[in-house]
Formats: C-alpha cells, sequence, structure tokens
C-alpha cells in the first residue's frame, strides 16, 4: 500500500474493517437470540428440549449426534458444537431408485479441495450420474464405509474422500414399468 496516498490507504483499511466486523457478526447469533426473534421451532431444532427426542428424525430439522459436524447438520444448541461456517461436503439426495418416494439422505457428494488424485474420480465423484442415466454402477449407487458409517453418493467419491477400505455399494430398487 506504499503506492497509495494516506487517505486513500485508510479508506481500504477501514473498509475492509468493517466487512470483517459485519461478516463476524453474521454468523455470532446464538440459540437464545434467534429465540428471540421468534424464528426457531424447539421441539425440531434444540438438543436442549426433552420433547424433540420424541419426533422421527425424517421430522427434525437437525441432529445433535457426533457426525453433525461432518454432516452440517447440527442443532443450533448441539454440544460441543463451534461456529461452523465451511461446507461438509454433503448433500441431502432423493433416491426414488432406492429408497421410498420423497425420502432423502445425507451424502458425501464431492471431493475434498486437498485432493490430488486423477481429475477423473474428481469428475466421477461430482457428476449428477443416476442409475437411471448410466449403466456404471460405482457411479451411479450410494456405497457406505461400514466401519465409520460414512455414505458417499458413489463410490468414486469414497475413493477421492480416502476411504476404498470397508466400502458396501447399495443395493438398486428395480422397478418394472406396469
Amino acid at each position: 500500500m506504499g503506492d497509495l496516498p494516506m487517505p486513500t490507504c485508510c479508506i481500504v483499511i477501514l473498509f475492509t474493517l468493517c466487512y470483517l466486523r459485519t461478516a463476524m457478526a453474521s454468523v455470532s447469533f446464538n440459540f437464545t437470540e434467534i429465540q428471540k426473534f421468534g424464528k426457531s421451532c424447539p421441539q425440531l431444532d434444540s438438543c436442549a428440549e426433552e420433547i424433540s427426542r420424541g419426533f422421527p428424525l425424517k421430522d427434525r430439522n437437525c441432529a445433535c449426534d457426533e457426525l453433525c459436524l461432518d454432516y452440517g447438520d447440527c442443532c443450533i444448541d448441539a454440544p460441543g458444537l463451534i461456529a461452523w461456517t465451511g461446507s461438509s461436503g454433503h448433500g441431502c439426495f432423493e433416491m426414488d431408485h432406492l429408497l421410498e418416494e420423497g425420502m432423502g439422505i445425507y451424502m458425501k457428494d464431492s471431493c475434498p479441495p486437498s485432493y490430488d488424485g486423477p481429475e477423473e474420480i474428481r469428475i466421477l465423484c461430482e457428476s449428477n450420474t443416476t442409475l437411471e442415466d448410466s449403466p456404471d454402477p460405482l457411479g451411479s449407487v450410494p456405497a457406505t464405509n461400514k466401519v465409520t458409517g460414512m455414505t458417499f453418493k458413489n463410490y468414486y467419491c469414497s475413493i477421492c474422500n480416502g476411504q476404498v477400505g470397508n466400502i458396501t455399494l447399495w443395493s438398486p430398487k428395480l422397478v418394472c414399468p406396469s
């Protein structure tokens, strides 16, 4: 910033500080503040509410388990939750060819930024291929690691996430047209 005049330099610094302050304020709400806005549903989005434990998982807005940070679906008051602003790399997919209609499941659907293997694996992991589109079962059905419980969108996603052992491919549900 040595080439900028002093007033311009000060304006740039002030703008940067204001931007950072605003960005930090946007993620600094706690559960109590959200409740004050009247935008919470304690039965469905809190770990503290005893009544929330009676709701089936499919009706909950969030989770309180140890995997919620991995999946990015933690309730706002989940134990040990640290302010998390990054992407979890998971997506919710409706799997009509594998599950009941309208049912979805969270799956790891991307390679980590640090992945440095073959680019073809990244492309196959992150493509939107379905069983109906492709005869490749490795790219069109989910894969679950039996040890970690992590589910991947396809086998290629398990490869680029470094989990190739203990992987089980899901069995597709075949439906014949009437």
